[in-house]
């Protein structure tokens, strides 16, 4: 009888353990979506789908970027407060981009084909990090240079300083 109920106990334990075990990570679980104009296509991506080449400094333009479809998605990374609007810029000599801005939990600010012109919304008064994602539309090879420029700051999303 106590070997029954030692084994009903212990496989009950291990059936709790398979159910943890089977859970994803959170950051597993993060997808933005970026439609693709006159395409009719929508990706998505997964932080496994995309690779950060860098960091850019406002008007700072990337030496080329080598892209190829694997993985996905090509990205930057810069600071930025809200309320600053910007115009991305992701040229190649013979092809299109796909560019999306994203937070720093990659959640999608905004997305179109470069240039791209966006107001980053405000959470707060902190610099944060924020990423310009790109690829070819068709998942070619191609290279890239991108610029990320701030062209003035929206006053009603603007933070005041404290200084």
């Amino acid at each position: 009888m106590k070997k029954i109920v030692v084994l009903a106990f212990v496989t009950g334990i291990l059936a709790g353990a398979q159910e943890i075990s089977s859970v994803q990570p959170v950051a597993t679980q993060i997808a933005v979506r970026i439609p693709v104009a006159n395409q009719g296509f929508q990706g998505s991506y997964v932080p496994a789908n995309m690779k950060i080449v860098g960091s850019l400094n406002y008007g700072e333009i990337s030496g080329p970027v080598l892209y190829s479809a694997t993985p996905r998605f090509r990205a930057f990374v810069f600071n930025g407060h809200g309320g600053d609007v910007l115009q991305i810029t992701v040229k190649s000599a013979d092809r299109k981009a796909v560019v999306a801005v994203a937070d720093s939990t990659l959640n999608q600010v905004a997305t179109g084909i470069s240039p791209l012109k966006v107001t980053l919304p405000s959470h707060g008064p902190d610099l944060e990090a924020w990423y310009v994602i790109f690829r070819e539309p068709n998942g070619r090879p191609a290279r890239f240079t991108v610029q990320v420029k701030k062209t003035g700051t929206d006053p009603d999303l603007a933070v005041p300083s404290t200084r």
